[in-house]
């Protein structure tokens, strides 16, 4: 009982202790907390050294500057593809949207799509200025309607605080005439696309546009889808550019191809069936003759080359390349004369088909092979002419040994029974 009361004893000495330390130190912390705040009480011992700078006086007031800020364009939708069926609201071809480099294609779509809009400055998200040629070349000839953009005048600059590009178009007076065009290019989709195969639908578009164009080398539009379709004259891009518009509307995929045939020449590349061709329409589309000839549809390289210079893959001419996306054509499959039989490898071939087609007075055919001398051709229609027309009074004409398209192989005649 002693021992526990003792312990008690010094318990509460010891919280007694710890009592009066806790009270003697707040009144401390207090005396400090207040020492500097309160009015008129100056602090014991040297304070912090300020360094004091002093403010010169404004003698002169500086002009507020007018800042503009950068133009912000609208955002410009990516332009969606339309449906495979959908071959009317086409504008940029569906069948070459995924030929662009992927590191070109938001470029080459917002260009495409201020374009339709007729923007008068189109602005890029960046500094793209260096792909911007390439970007120029994919879009002028991947969409030959937009023959009203004035290219040669169009200026380039970009900003200088976000570095942006900026383009500023430049249009011909032709914008009008683009509903014009649209009807009459509809036209001809609709009716191309009433024949059954895709083959078919090449062969009336090649058909059309040398029955509708004459063969201009200068002039007003003859460059353009709108100087080929509306006016009716063109030189060797307005027939390529055409053709080239309405195979992608109908849906095969075709390309400009240039070289050189004596002069500078452009012409076409269509992929057909998983393989593709070279397609020249100025060269069937022949000038002196009034017959349709067939010797440049669906021709592979080693045809094309007996007459034609092939400008190389990706080749720049004055700054701009060209042939970006050329590829090898070895294909014979769906030539004209192949599918349709008027292949021949010698002369008694060819007096065969002229039994066959006695009665249209006129034959194109292919020779597979070294092609004969002219005088073979002519000496094997002479004894075939006696033969089934019991008569003397056969005119006839056929291709010159001269001619491009003898070089090619293929021999051309017709003639008139009187």
């Amino acid at each position: 009982m002693e021992q526990k009361g003792k312990s008690l004893k010094i318990l509460f000495l010891t919280i007694s202790v710890l009592l009066l330390i806790i009270v003697f130190c707040g009144c401390n912390m207090q005396n400090d907390l207040q020492g500097n705040e309160s009015p008129g009480q100056i602090s014991e011992g040297p304070g912090p050294e300020v360094s004091e700078t002093e403010i010169p006086e404004i003698t002169q007031v500086l002009p507020i500057l007018e800042v503009t800020p950068e133009p912000t364009p609208e955002p410009t939708p990516e332009p969606t593809a339309p449906d495979e069926g959908d071959r009317d609201s086409i504008r940029t071809p569906i069948v070459l949207a995924n030929k662009v480099p992927e590191n070109l294609r938001e470029s080459y779509n917002i260009l495409c799509a201020g374009i339709e809009k007729k923007d008068k400055e189109i602005f890029f998200k960046e500094d793209v200025s260096a792909d911007l040629i390439k970007v120029f070349c994919y879009v002028r000839d991947y969409n030959p309607q937009f023959y009203y953009v004035d290219w040669s005048v169009c200026r380039v600059y970009t900003l200088s605080i976000s570095q942006k590009t900026v383009i500023e178009m430049s249009y011909k007076d032709l914008i009008p005439q683009i509903a014009e065009i649209e009807e009459k290019v509809n036209m001809i989709v609709t009716e191309a696309n009433k024949r059954p195969t895709l083959l078919d639908r090449e062969l009336y578009v090649h058909d059309y546009l040398i029955e509708n164009i004459v063969y201009q080398l200068d002039g007003t539009n003859v460059t353009s889808i709108y100087g080929a379709l509306i006016d009716g004259k063109a030189n060797c891009q307005g027939y390529a550019r055409s053709f080239q518009y309405i195979m992608n509307r109908i849906g095969v995929e075709t390309i400009l191809i240039t070289g050189h045939v004596g002069e500078g020449h452009m012409w076409n590349m269509v992929k057909l069936y998983g393989k593709y061709y070279h397609v020249d329409v100025t060269h069937d589309d022949s000038e002196t003759d009034k017959h349709i000839s067939y010797s440049c549809f669906n021709i592979s390289d080693e045809v094309i080359r007996k007459t034609h210079v092939i400008d190389e893959k990706n080749i720049v001419v004055d700054g701009v390349p060209r042939n970006m996306d050329l590829q090898n054509c070895v294909s014979m499959d769906y030539n004209y004369f192949y599918v349709n039989n008027l292949v021949i490898s010698n002369i008694e071939e060819f007096v065969n088909l002229l039994e066959i087609n006695k009665d249209a007075l006129c034959m194109e055919v292919f020779f597979n092979g070294e092609m004969p001398k002219s005088n073979d051709f002519d000496e094997a229609f002479v004894q075939f002419a006696k033969k089934y027309y019991k008569t003397n009074n056969v005119k006839y004409r056929f291709t010159s040994e001269e001619s491009d398209d003898y070089k090619r192989n293929v021999f051309y005649i017709e003639w008139t029974v009187e």
